[in-house]
């Protein structure tokens, strides 16, 4: 399965239409979240979304921008809470993680960190064991988180892959 993201791109092929070519591959069987966006108004023949030449003009309406997510979300992984921290870094996109509850406190700096309309993705990995005496644990960590942000921009559901488990999260402004 795949996650079809809408963005814009000029496209001769479809008459001037605009055209999605971007795609988030996803590691469970059932599609993590929806079209980003509006909804395409149809397929075209190799199933990617279409958006209305009309809707190009409303782009910035129609797919969220980045900076309306960023700031801090109070989350929840199971029993463990943190503090996830969306930040631009002089144009780039980064993130961190502070669990409330969990090892030293200490902050994580997260990796692969993107956000695609309304989908957030990320990976928390502790690679090494001065990594491991750093934040307070006890064993090597990969995890990789996958959300959904709210039309509103103040929550996010999630879940959140470690060796084959799902385990699902939310984060709260």
């Amino acid at each position: 399965m795949f996650i079809l993201v809408i963005s814009v791109a000029s496209c001769s092929k479809t008459g001037g239409r605009f055209l999605n070519k971007e795609r988030v591959s996803s590691p469970n069987k059932t599609e993590a979240g929806a079209v980003s966006g509006k909804k395409a108004d149809k397929m075209d023949k190799e199933g990617d979304s279409i958006i209305k030449e009309e809707d190009a003009e409303n782009y910035e309406k129609i797919v969220p921008q980045v900076g309306q997510y960023l700031g801090k979300y109070q989350i929840n992984i199971s029993s463990f809470n943190g503090v996830l921290n969306l930040l631009n870094d002089n144009g780039q996109l980064k993130a961190t993680l502070t669990f409330t509850n969990w090892g030293k406190g200490s902050v994580e700096y997260l990796k692969k960190v993107s956000i695609k309309g309304t989908m957030i993705s990320f990976t928390r990995s502790v690679p090494s064991i001065s990594e491991m005496e750093r934040i307070g644990s006890s064993r090597y960590i990969k995890q990789k988180f996958y959300g959904t942000f709210s039309k509103d921009g103040r929550t996010i559901l999630g879940y959140m892959v470690e060796g084959g488990t799902e385990t699902t999260w939310k984060g709260k402004r």
